[in-house]
């Protein structure tokens, strides 16, 4: 250990939690575990479906115990996640559960991560339909015997085949994707919101090869039932 990193270790210790380790060590059997579960999901390049149902993975433990470091190395150094039988680093999402809101929220940072260049054009494509189909946006209205389009707040769908049919249209899964949402807690939804929808049909496996991996504090429940 060089003296920068001594000196950023000796600040580190100095705090009660919130950041990331300057240097991290152990938890290997926690991070095996999480590759285990990308191991998992992956049935090979080309392969349809993927998945694998019951793969979710709860990181646990009392506040200040090293949840989110884990978060933040897997996020940093996904090579931590490799395994022979899929042979290909998997790609590490992680997101704070602060910033997820709707279901977007976490649609949108995966299709970044496989196609930022389509990003936009996901949006637009799922988040708006025409009047009288399911989904996001315009509902129709009468002005002067005339139907026209007016925007309506509402949801954007929910379902995974959704998010699985824009993946076949502009590139592949070539890797299986580990879903890693720290602070999980701070989810109060019923069983019946479209985020907790979700979260259930990932845990249930919906044919796509992603595994979710949370932290959360060890009183807490969360994801549903």
């Amino acid at each position: 250990m060089n003296e920068n990193q001594k000196r950023e270790l000796e600040s580190f210790l100095k705090r009660t939690e919130g950041a990331p380790p300057p240097v991290f060590v152990g938890r290997a059997e926690v991070l095996d575990d999480v590759a285990l579960a990308a191991e998992q999901v992956w049935k090979g390049t080309g392969t349809d479906p993927h998945g694998a149902a019951k793969t979710t993975r709860i990181i646990q433990g009392a506040p200040g115990a090293g949840k989110s470091s884990i978060i933040n190395e897997i996020k940093q150094n996904p090579n931590r996640l490799f395994t022979k039988s899929v042979g290909k680093t998997p790609m590490v999402v992680a997101l704070k559960s602060g910033d997820i809101e709707e279901p977007i929220d976490i649609l949108q940072p995966l299709v970044k991560s496989i196609n930022p260049s389509a990003a936009a054009e996901f949006l637009s494509q799922y988040s708006q339909t025409s009047g009288g189909e399911v989904g996001i946006g315009f509902g129709p209205t009468r002005v002067g015997g005339k139907e026209e389009k007016t925007v309506e707040p509402t949801r954007l769908r929910t379902r995974w085949d959704v998010f699985g049919t824009w993946v076949e249209q502009h590139g592949v899964f070539d890797r299986p994707i580990v879903l890693a949402i720290d602070e999980a807690q701070r989810f109060k939804r019923d069983s019946e919101d479209p985020l907790s929808k979700l979260f259930q049909s990932l845990h249930d496996g919906c044919g796509l090869p992603i595994g979710i991996g949370v932290g959360r504090p060890q009183r807490y429940r969360t994801l549903g039932p």
